[in-house]
């Protein structure tokens, strides 16, 4: 009897060993969104399950992006991309080679300290790209991850 019960334990922890590794495959998925053929940078792009798991990363300067450890199979894709309505803080681009740099950060924390004794904080963000693609109701992007590690998005 003490050698069934010693078989029996010993199937289960091999049987446990085995289903450890089981679950979902995961990769690293990345790409690039552009909008109107320039890259979106900053951008914010989202992978919604069917599960309800969601997963994201933001675009850099050069509107690329890669999202790790995202489960293999269809998810719905969101992007937002956001920017200052002012267009001498606009997106940030351009401003190393941009003598007035000292003026615009000096206006710009003016502005944060009239926010903060309840004045005006400045000039409001719109979304860059077309507002569609950042609702999951309305966003006509997919991507099957399993299918493709890469997937570059073209908003134009």
């Amino acid at each position: 009897m003490t050698s069934t019960r010693a078989s029996g334990f010993l199937l289960i922890a091999v049987l446990m060993a085995g289903l450890a590794g089981c679950g979902p495959k995961t990769r690293s998925v990345s790409g690039k969104v552009t909008y109107k053929a320039e890259p979106a940078d900053f951008a914010t792009v989202t992978l919604l399950g069917t599960n309800g798991r969601s997963y994201g990363s933001q675009t850099g300067t050069d509107g690329t992006f890669t999202i790790a450890n995202v489960p293999d199979g269809e998810y719905t894709v969101t992007i937002l991309s956001f920017t200052s309505a002012n267009p001498s803080g606009d997106r940030m681009k351009g401003r190393r080679a941009d003598p007035k740099v000292k003026d615009d950060d000096k206006r710009m924390l003016e502005q944060m300290k009239g926010g903060m004794s309840g004045g005006s904080v400045g000039t409001p963000s719109k979304n860059v790209v077309p507002a569609k693609y950042g609702d999951p109701s309305t966003s006509d992007l997919k991507w099957n991850t399993k299918a493709e590690a890469t997937k570059n998005f073209d908003l134009s």
